[in-house]
């Protein structure tokens, strides 16, 4: 007597099961590219403008501000190597790195024109 032998699975379904890998695969992929970044962004406010440069932190831990004032709100912390984008206003010693985000400027060293 004959022996029976299974059906093999079809081509599409050995298909899609192949591009449902790729499309993980992609999706890693996108990921990867999207959030590759040295910067910190303390956000909420849109991309800085105009004259921008980076800043790294010289301090063993430096509070980022509210404001350009010792007497305002500590929002964040940034560690000795930090590395930040930063704008080019400075104020009452405080350079500004975001909307409503300072630092004090004697902690920072610029990179580059800032």
């Amino acid at each position: 007597m004959a022996e029976v032998i299974g059906n093999p699975p079809s081509l599409s379904k050995r298909l899609v099961k192949q591009w449902k890998w790729v499309a993980v695969a992609v999706a890693i992929i996108a990921l990867a590219f999207t959030s590759k970044s040295s910067d910190i962004n303390f956000g909420g406010g849109s991309a800085p403008t105009g004259d921008t440069c980076r800043v790294e932190v010289n301090a063993d831990v430096l509070n980022v501000r509210a404001g350009p004032a010792v007497e305002t709100e500590s929002v964040a912390k940034l560690n000795r190597g930090d590395v930040v984008e930063a704008r080019a206003e400075v104020s009452n010693g405080f350079r500004r790195i975001d909307d409503n985000r300072w630092v004090a400027a004697e902690f920072v060293t610029t990179a580059g024109k800032c």
